[in-house]
């Protein structure tokens, strides 16, 4: 029995590895015997899918039992066998008709997954081709689904292998290769046919659409880029990550979707290639990180990208100008060391948080569209080689950090359409030397432009924000506008500057508030003076009130306004009043002074063309 046994045996193990392509002469020593793992290392549900496996996890070979606790084994559940780093060799029942979602996620040595049914099986354990060990993952002939990521980060992977007959799935090769055909090779006298099943390095839906796998270790031996077969619709999640091949991809025509970690960390992916005829849309989480010289460019077709998409790339080339997206997701360029420019697409309405974030050499990112209208926290955070940012009219606010760490920022063009500036911006941009703040912007806090250069910062359109941004100190006899008047500096100092009011803007005004103080680039001036001719023939002006800190009055300051009747003096300093400074003005005008200075203004008031009765 024995005898007939182990002649039946040698004979099924030839007829399999002339299905494989090996000759026979190299059948001895060729079969090897796994050892059944125990059933308490299982946990299995009333469904016969098991959940955990509770065994050695640094285990280099696996046989799943048939059955654990008399329930037949039906499937492998989500992350079983995750991180099993040493597991190189997978036994499962022929029953099991489901693999769920990373169920052997990260067990970088699995090379080799067999079925039982494919093989004879004695009181020793179960014998196993050691030749079909290396690098082939073959399938259960029922297996009808596989979840997500199954075999990510599987990286010994060579061929994959299915049944002919199986209904779900399929493999596929780009390369003639004699060895990836469907065979069958018929059985010796008396026993029973081989399973025929087709070899390949690509794991796919049975109707071409789908791509689940192509094996890591592949080696690709044709021509230029490796060709993604044509009626592949979906790449899904995880297809190709980790595939080390030199060149890169071409993605057919008939392909719509490109799934999260697709062409993850795939070494040096120098080039991933779209047809002008493209019909991609959408570009998954990860789909492109952690790859290095990567030269990609976006079809017109594509409208969505993920977030991390093309995150952690060095040496990256890519161009998303003609695509259809409306955002860039957070972090979607993150730490892409040097990616040296961007021209955003038309389209373009948001850029997520830290999209750009830690691009060291980001020169230049260009907006070629007006419909963008937010810039999302921390998006060009410490990319210190950004020059020069023309931020689109629509963007309404600059969230906290948005150019924290640019040290070498020099021109930024901020919108009208501004409204707030959020903490941290700018901090520490050490070398802004063009930039004016819009009159709308309505929030900046104490640490906005923390660290920042900010004495040429143009704050004069916007009185609020000098009080967060000090620009350059304004020398003496320098003039400046703020609000409705002008003005022209007398002392120039950071803490004890003085100006004199010089004039209107307007000649229409109704009535002149000479106050105490103004705040210009982020210093306060004490206004100390009334310049000569300020007001003068201002037809319209009704009231004046004179600043608590005016020492002087000039000439004809007021000199001609008719219509002027009342003027409150709050100051008590006011030591000269300038000749016809009031000449001319409403004849029933009335003065309004502090008590304490009645008497002496009196005096001095008439030097500037009062009568008695105007004074109170």
């Amino acid at each position: 029995m024995k005898r007939r046994l182990g002649a039946r045996l040698l004979s099924m193990l030839m007829a399999v590895m002339l299905v494989m392509g090996f000759a026979p002469d190299k059948v001895k020593a060729a079969d090897k015997v796994c050892q059944p793992t125990p059933e308490s290392s299982f946990v299995c549900g009333l469904d016969g899918v098991i959940t955990a496996y509770n065994g050695d996890r640094n285990i280099s070979e696996i046989a799943v039992p048939l059955t654990v606790g008399g329930v037949t084994v039906t499937g492998i559940g989500d992350n079983v066998f995750l991180d099993c780093a040493n597991l190189a060799t997978v036994v499962m029942p022929a029953s099991v008709t489901s693999i769920g979602a990373g169920a052997f996620a990260g067990c970088k040595s699995l090379s080799c997954m067999c079925v039982y049914a494919a093989y004879e099986a004695d009181g020793s354990g179960i014998r196993i081709l050691e030749k079909e060990a290396l690098g082939v993952i073959t399938l259960p002939d029922s297996l009808a689904s596989l979840g997500v990521g199954v075999f990510a980060g599987c990286t010994s992977i060579n061929r994959f292998a299915i049944a002919d007959a199986n209904a779900a799935f399929k493999t596929g090769t780009a390369v003639a290769d004699s060895s990836n055909q469907n065979q069958q090779t018929p059985a010796a006298s008396g026993e029973p046919v081989p399973v025929a099943r087709n070899y390949g390095e690509l794991l796919m839906s049975k109707d071409g659409t789908k791509l689940y796998r192509l094996a890591p270790a592949f080696h690709y031996t044709g021509q230029g880029l490796y060709p993604i077969p044509l009626g592949v619709v979906s790449i899904e999640p995880y297809a190709l990550e980790k595939v080390s091949l030199n060149g890169g991809f071409t993605v057919p025509t008939t392909t719509t979707s490109i799934g999260d970690y697709a062409f993850y960390q795939c070494g040096n992916l120098n080039t991933v290639e779209f047809a002008e005829t493209s019909i991609v849309t959408s570009i998954g989480q990860y789909a492109f990180a952690y790859n290095s010289n990567l030269n990609i460019t976006l079809p017109a077709s594509v409208t969505s990208i993920d977030k991390y998409s093309f995150a952690y790339c060095s040496n990256i080339q890519a161009d998303i100008s003609k695509t259809q997206i409306t955002a860039i997701p957070e972090c979607a360029f993150y730490e892409d060391d040097n990616l040296h420019e961007l021209t955003a697409p038309a389209t373009l309405r948001s850029i997520e948080a830290y999209a750009f974030s830690g691009c060291d050499n980001l020169n230049t990112v260009k907006f070629s569209g007006e419909t963008l209208d937010k810039l999302g926290t921390g998006v060009f955070k410490t990319c210190p080689n950004l020059h020069e940012i023309v931020i689109p009219e629509g963007v309404t606010s600059i969230e906290n950090d948005t150019f924290d760490g640019c040290f070498n920022l020099n021109k930024v063009v901020l919108p009208d359409s501004l409204e707030r500036i959020g903490d941290n911006a700018f901090k520490d941009c050490r070398n802004i030397h063009e930039m004016v703040i819009p009159k709308n912007v309505k929030y900046i806090s104490n640490t906005s432009f923390s660290g920042a250069k900010q004495d040429e910062i143009d704050t004069s359109n916007n009185a609020y924000s000098q009080k967060f941004i000090k620009g350059k100190l304004p020398l003496a006899g320098e003039k400046f506008t703020v609000g409705s008047y002008k003005y022209k500096v007398i002392k120039s100092d950071a803490k004890k500057g003085t100006v004199a009011i010089t004039g209107a803007v307007k000649k229409s005004l109704k009535s002149v508030a000479a106050a105490s103080t103004v705040k210009y680039n982020g210093y306060e001036f004490k206004v100390v003076q009334i310049g000569d001719n300020a007001f003068k023939g201002m037809k319209k002006l009704k009231k004046v009130t004179i600043g608590a800190n005016v020492t002087k009055i000039g000439k004809n300051a007021f000199k001609g306004d008719k219509k002027l009747k009342t003027i409150k003096v709050k100051s008590k300093k006011i030591k000269k009043v300038g000749k016809a400074a009031f000449k001319g003005i409403a004849k029933k005008a009335k003065f309004s002074v502090p008590k304490a200075k009645k008497a002496k203004y009196k005096k001095l008031f008439k030097k500037g063309g009062i009568t008695k009765s105007m004074l109170k």
